[in-house]
């Protein structure tokens, strides 16, 4: 199915900064569908994701609750299932590390439940190695998840909306990069369409007049404007948004949702606002891959130009003081 035919990779561009929550509540829906609708296959991938602690029976399937969230007096484990007797915590990572302290937490709220039985896991994307007996955790991945879904699949004849939710699911991990799909012949040309890209949006932010670092990791690439204040790139799991983010500089709040275009979000250290603009490469009053090569030019140039100037209107001045004038950290 193609990403543009996929509800949850579409609404996943809106979900602005909660890219975690966005997955961790995508994931629950799933587990929650499977059990009420398909209990057979709910039950080898509950038995899959805690090595056989849950799933045992269709009955204990049944009695499975998935809970997001919960909220508790030492933090707020991602996702949890509830069992009769069983508690089992997931801590959930796309692209975030979880820490030993934090595994440690919850392990102490399982053992201090009213259930008679726990598991923690740790769901993540990339492997990691937290030695912490404390800890006392199963660590597992989001590649792991999608091959044990495709096994029920292909074991169980699913109803048709059980089906299209896994689809939908799947492609979704699939378009984060976060599913060992094999690499076929478009890699090569994939590669040379970036580098030329890349090229193609450097020489238009040095046109618009703004000094440029070309940047990029597993993530995203791009370009960094004017000393890292801002930045224009591209990111992996939603290919066709080209998208400006303040980076270095902080805004006004207030200023920026009065320009009624882009949006605002908070800073990841908390401490204040950026803002982001988007330009959809694929829109109708755009048509990028259509245009020839000069007017693609254009089209970066007139788009950077005018996110300069917006942003110039709404950005705090880089020595005011309090939460909103601290500068941001460069670690991207």
């Amino acid at each position: 199915m193609s990403p543009q035919n996929n509800l949850l990779v579409r609404l996943h561009k809106w979900a602005s900064r909660q890219d975690e929550n966005f997955v961790t509540e995508a994931f629950a829906h799933l587990i929650q569908h499977l059990i009420e609708e398909e209990p057979q296959a709910a039950s080898g991938l509950l038995r899959s994701i805690t090595n056989g602690f849950l799933g045992s029976n269709i009955a204990e399937t049944r009695s499975v609750t998935v809970r997001t969230q919960i909220i508790t007096g030492e933090g707020t484990p991602d996702l949890a299932l509830f069992a009769l007797d069983k508690l089992v915590y997931l801590e959930i990572k796309v692209e975030s590390e979880a820490t030993e302290r934090q595994l440690r937490r919850y392990r102490e709220l399982l053992s201090n439940s009213s259930y008679s039985e726990t598991r923690l896991i740790l769901l993540t994307r990339h492997v990691v190695s937290i030695e912490s007996p404390e800890a006392d955790y199963s660590h597992i991945r989001w590649h792991q998840i999608a091959d044990w879904l495709e096994n029920e699949r292909l074991q169980y004849t699913f109803k048709t909306v059980s089906g299209f939710l896994v689809e939908q699911f799947l492609g979704l991990l699939g378009i984060k990069g976060m599913t060992m799909s094999q690499v076929t012949w478009e890699l090569s040309g994939g590669i040379r369409a970036l580098r030329n890209f890349l090229n193609m949006l450097e020489e238009s932010a040095h046109v618009a007049g703004c000094k440029v670092q070309v940047r990029g990791n597993t993530r995203w690439s791009g370009v960094m404007l004017d000393g890292g204040n801002y930045s224009i790139a591209i990111y992996f799991d939603d290919p066709d948004r080209l998208i400006f983010e303040t980076y270095k500089r902080r805004v006004r709040v207030d200023a920026a949702k009065e320009l009624g275009i882009g949006y605002v979000f908070e800073t990841d250290d908390k401490q204040g606002h950026g803002w982001a603009y988007e330009l959809d490469l694929t829109s109708e009053g755009v048509h990028f891959y259509a245009r020839p090569r000069s007017s693609q030019m254009q089209v970066l140039e007139l788009f950077i130009r005018e996110s300069m100037e917006l942003v110039k209107k709404i950005e705090l001045p880089p020595d005011q003081n309090g939460p909103d004038g601290e500068r941001v950290e460069e670690d991207r």
